[in-house]
């Protein structure tokens, strides 16, 4: 699955992306996740260790429910974005 979504691009009134991704709100809710995932990566048959945490969706980017993020290895962050490796 390859998300063609760019975070750094927003509609006005969204929120900057780099600034939430470094601020104390997102590592909570970030620890929130790798926890619940028991630092476990969340794609389906991977037991490797997750340390991302990806978005499934943004449109709730800054108050996002933890249903809406997901806890990924770094391997399966890179394909969900379709990065090369």
């Amino acid at each position: 699955m390859v998300v063609d979504f760019n975070p750094r691009i927003y509609q006005p009134g969204h929120i900057d992306y780099g600034s939430y991704m470094k601020s104390a709100e997102w590592f909570h809710k970030r620890t929130l996740v790798l926890i619940r995932a028991e630092w476990i990566c969340e794609v389906r048959w991977c037991l490797n260790l997750a340390q991302d945490v990806h978005h499934l969706t943004y449109d709730r980017l800054g108050n996002e429910k933890l249903e809406d993020l997901k806890a990924v290895c770094r391997w399966h962050h890179t394909l969900i974005h379709g990065r090369k490796f």
